[in-house]
């Protein structure tokens, strides 16, 4: 099963738990082509912020986005922090990207500060290395 087939299963999954999406600030780490961010769009997020580090995938993003309004940004957050403005979020999701990933321990120290701005965690794990935060 490829990325963005895996990340739609989890967002039904995660409507399968009575967790809704709906009226959440979801940010999207690795967001490929966007599809995990098009489908929280659909189930009604507040606000929805991409990052993605390869620019062919930003791109995809953007042109299956098109007008809608999603924040896409080329970011990595090895070695570059989110913008303070962009503020906290109710839903992380963080999928098949630990394994692209050069350097674990920055990318989880990274990954550490986007998380310290949100007051209750609940990690899930798929296969040790897709990992969705919701508050």
């Amino acid at each position: 099963m490829g990325a963005p087939l895996r990340q739609l299963e989890l967002i039904k999954n995660l409507e399968k738990c009575d967790y809704e999406i709906r009226d959440k600030n979801v940010l999207d780490i690795g967001c490929s082509n966007g599809a995990l961010l098009l489908a929280c769009m659909k189930w009604g997020a507040n606000r929805l912020v991409g990052i993605e580090i390869d620019k062919n995938r930003l791109r995809s993003a953007k042109e299956l986005i098109g007008k809608r309004k999603v924040d896409l940004l080329q970011l990595d957050i090895v070695c570059q922090a989110l913008p303070e403005r962009y503020g906290t979020f109710d839903v992380i999701f963080c999928t098949d990207v630990i394994d692209h990933v050069s350097d674990i321990e920055k990318f989880f120290h990274g990954y550490r500060d986007i998380c310290l701005k949100i007051r209750r965690v609940l990690h899930l794990y798929q296969f040790l290395i897709n990992i969705i935060l919701i508050m």
